[in-house]
């Protein structure tokens, strides 16, 4: 069940990137940064002079001409990301947009990042730059059991436990009115102490002993270009419920007169 929610996680988070990428990048500012990545293919970069700032034009023409055998000649652009950075200096703003490519096919992918900044007549590229995988480069974190070893699944299945105990719990504190401070054990009780992440791709881990998290485990991926980290913590305080349920549910001591 917790793959499965992580490969619906990543379908909506492909969603929901989309969706950003529309918003902060207008049809206008898309279209120059696929000409120019088209221009770099083709070797015609005089057709896209007027939309680039004029001395990274003549440092494009330097390196373009070595550049071009290696790129593929595929032109499925795919906006991954979008990035948005404003500068302030002497009182005067200016708002830099880097849009994020990948293109190619095969053993051949292009990860291109263009960025543009505003200008009176439009969007104009103020920089750029290619890197040539033969891995498409939004696949190598995809979250796969293929080639996972133990410690992979120990912590899928660390993840499962710690939910579900702190779910076990919440729901065995809604059923016990009769414990005292029921709201503190339920706080107390969703959330898992300690975080042990885990880089799905390389399999590195790491441990912060200070922090926590609520239902006691998540999993996220920073970027498209980046792979899927899996968190767990421990249940502490769930498990002390647990254990201690029935004791907490006793009412005070009455004293007997008879």
């Amino acid at each position: 069940m917790r793959i499965i929610l992580v490969i619906l996680s990543l379908l909506l988070a492909a969603c929901s990137q989309s969706q950003v990428n529309d918003t902060l990048a207008t049809p206008q500012e898309k279209s120059v940064a696929v000409r120019f990545i088209a221009a770099i293919q083709s070797g015609d970069l005089a057709s896209v002079k007027g939309s680039v700032e004029p001395k990274l034009y003549a440092q494009t023409l330097a390196v373009a001409r070595s550049l071009q055998p290696g790129v593929p000649k595929a032109a499925n652009y795919k906006l991954v990301t979008v990035a948005v950075q404003t500068n302030t200096v002497n009182g005067t703003s200016q708002t830099l947009k880097a849009l994020n490519y990948e293109f190619g096919a095969g053993n051949t992918w292009v990860l291109a990042q263009i960025v543009e900044t505003d200008t009176p007549g439009g969007p104009q590229i103020v920089g750029w730059h290619a890197a040539v995988s033969k891995h498409q480069p939004t696949t190598r974190g995809e979250f796969t059991l293929a080639g996972k070893g133990a410690l992979h699944y120990f912590w899928l299945l660390a993840m499962v436990l710690s939910t579900g105990t702190i779910v076990a719990a919440l729901i065995l504190i809604g059923r016990s009115p009769e414990v005292q401070r029921r709201w503190l054990w339920a706080i107390g009780s969703s959330l898992g102490l300690g975080q042990f992440t885990l880089n799905w791709m390389t399999g590195d881990w790491a441990i912060r002993p200070l922090g926590f998290f609520l239902l006691g485990s998540a999993a996220f991926r920073p970027s498209p270009f980046d792979p899927w980290m899996l968190s767990f913590s421990l249940p502490i305080v769930a498990v002390i419920f647990m254990l201690r349920r029935k004791a907490l549910m006793r009412g005070p001591d009455e004293t007997s007169f008879d």
